[in-house]
């Protein structure tokens, strides 16, 4: 190897010391941070309900906007793939199907099986008023709505996403989802998740950073249901039609 162009390769890879050191560090300490974040996450139920026919949800994951999923500080980025928009409204309405029994929940959709979710779904607010939205299996899965004169269904699904300034430094997010009984303000249960994005943002290779993130407690079934499917155990959905 001729010596100037050893001596080329050597000060190249001396000025890149710095930056690689730098990001071991960065990582090092996200990864640490997550660990201590997981320690409070997970679930805790208080109490259980059968045969509940439908949920009201208090807000809804909104869809993604262009550069959400390479934003550290995306609200929703602890559930990145979870269903948004409709498709979030969807999941509440849509049966489980669990053919692989290796893996403790399975995928969902419009297809009726032994796993229904629930009949209908409220939405809306005291002031703006409640809608009733149920699945239109003969058009796929369309929804229908209708206005409500009623009061919503007592068991109300919300979460709060969890944006700590210094989390999000390093690529860390969290959110929260409760399930209460409005009748009393019970809460009966309540469900924690923590993401972090490994590799700290980078978009090398076309990477979206968010795809790549690292999720506690696992998923237990497709990553698009995750709170339907915790929902499930706590607001049972009756079966039969």
């Amino acid at each position: 190897m001729p010596a100037l162009f050893a001596l080329s390769v050597k000060q190249q890879n001396d000025e890149q010391r710095p930056i690689v050191e730098q990001r071991k560090a960065q990582y090092d300490a996200a990864m640490a941070r997550f660990e201590e974040r997981c320690k409070s996450a997970g679930e805790k139920i208080n109490r259980t309900v059968e045969d509940v026919e439908g949920v009201l949800l208090a807000n809804i994951r909104p869809d993604t906007k262009p550069g959400d999923r390479s934003d550290p500080n995306w609200p929703d980025a602890a559930l990145p793939d979870e269903g948004r928009g409709d498709w979030y409204i969807r999941s509440f309405l849509f049966w489980e199907h669990h053919q692989d029994k290796r893996n403790m929940r399975g995928f969902l959709n419009e297809t009726p099986s032994k796993s229904p979710g629930y009949r209908f779904v409220d939405v809306g607010s005291e002031r703006d008023g409640f809608r009733r939205i149920r699945l239109d299996r003969s058009d796929g899965a369309k929804l229908f709505s209708e206005p409500m004169k009623s009061k919503p269904t007592r068991y109300a699904v919300s979460f709060e996403n969890l944006v700590d300034p210094e989390d999000r430094k390093l690529w860390i997010a969290g959110t929260k989802v409760t399930v209460t009984d409005t009748s009393n303000n019970e809460v009966l249960a309540q469900k924690t998740w923590y993401s972090v994005e490994p590799g700290q943002g980078s978009k090398a290779g076309a990477r979206v950073p968010w795809g790549f993130a690292r999720t506690c407690p696992l998923h237990v079934g497709t990553s698009d249901g995750m709170t339907r499917f915790f929902v499930d155990q706590i607001l049972k959905p009756k079966k039969g039609e």
